[in-house]
């Protein structure tokens, strides 16, 4: 059996009709149906019924045509990738990112040196969204939660949350002290991440005072405003801390502007994972930086640690 022959077949059962196959295909017709003959031969068994000149898929035709036809699509999404993975990765990779960015974005950055080609689409809106979340993107990076709780992931780091003071705060050097030493103060919540405006107003309580909210904030750059300020303090993502941190040191901004304080009794710790669509959902460029990125995390390539992404979209 040849791949010829199969693509022939495939042109055959669409038009339902030798004479048309075989101006479509370039060849005569003689020379397609004697193909169509040798590989109903070699199956031993028809794949058409013939009534006068027409001819009509049978059921052995129409379910060997469903397999070739999948078969078919493997090999050219396999042939795309080799040629890709040849000559330098194309395209777009989308990936959705619902976690601390600064976390994953040295990840991100090593995989766009290493494919100068490859345009990539970043989406840091942090927003819970449907089931069908991975419909939209090659890839994940998420804080695990019950807003995620249908996606199949692989757990990578974990991250914990303190408070931001500014440095001018009485307890900006304390360290580490009880939650409850803030209670007099004015905070600003973060409404980015799911489920952290929630957890943090019920930390409060479980400390034995309700928060004073003096504003809310989508924005990290507003975040360390109001608290730069002396106007509030806010609970921080100690990633999200250092990466502020270590970015005023390459601005050339002084970074004693800020303190980060842990508590005693915080938030538990966050998880943060990395999932993909099932591989039969995957692009040529998302298949690539999957193996990519699992790699660059750690995480060892293997038969396991695909088959948990097979559940997903």
């Amino acid at each position: 059996m040849e791949l010829m022959q199969l693509r022939y077949f495939v042109q055959v059962a669409k038009l339902e009709s030798v004479s048309r196959a075989a101006v479509s295909l370039h060849i005569s017709q003689p020379a397609l149906s004697k193909t169509i003959g040798n590989l109903e031969r070699e199956l031993g068994a028809p794949l058409f019924d013939r009534i006068g000149k027409r001819i009509y898929l049978n059921e052995k035709g129409r379910f060997f045509l469903k397999g070739v036809e999948a078969s078919l699509r493997e090999l050219n999404n396999a042939t795309l990738l080799v040629n890709e993975l040849a000559t330098g990765q194309t395209g777009t990779l989308r990936l959705g990112v619902f976690s601390p960015q600064h976390v994953i974005l040295p990840c991100i950055e090593q995989f766009m040196h290493n494919n100068s080609q490859v345009q990539v689409d970043f989406d840091a809106r942090k927003l819970a969204k449907t089931s069908q979340l991975l419909a939209d993107f090659d890839g994940i990076f998420y804080t695990e939660g019950e807003s995620f709780s249908h996606i199949q992931g692989i757990p990578f780091a974990e991250d914990e949350t303190g408070l931001l003071v500014s440095s001018e705060h009485p307890l900006a050097h304390c360290g580490q002290t009880s939650l409850d030493a803030f209670k007099d103060d004015p905070f600003v919540f973060m409404t980015t991440s799911t489920g952290l405006y929630e957890q943090s107003y019920q930390l409060c309580i479980d400390s034995g005072f309700v928060p004073w909210i003096r504003a809310t904030a989508t924005s990290g750059l507003a975040q360390f405003q109001f608290v730069g300020s002396n106007q509030c303090v806010s609970f921080i993502a100690q990633s999200d801390f250092d990466a502020r941190r270590l970015s005023c040191c390459d601005e050339g901004h002084p970074e004693q502007q800020f303190s980060y304080i842990r508590l005693r009794k915080s938030l538990p710790k966050q998880t943060l994972c990395i999932a993909f669509p099932r591989e039969n959902r995957l692009t040529p460029v998302g298949r690539v930086f999957r193996d990519f990125a699992l790699g660059y995390l750690g995480i060892p390539v293997t038969t396991h640690t695909l088959e948990v992404f097979e559940g997903n979209a």
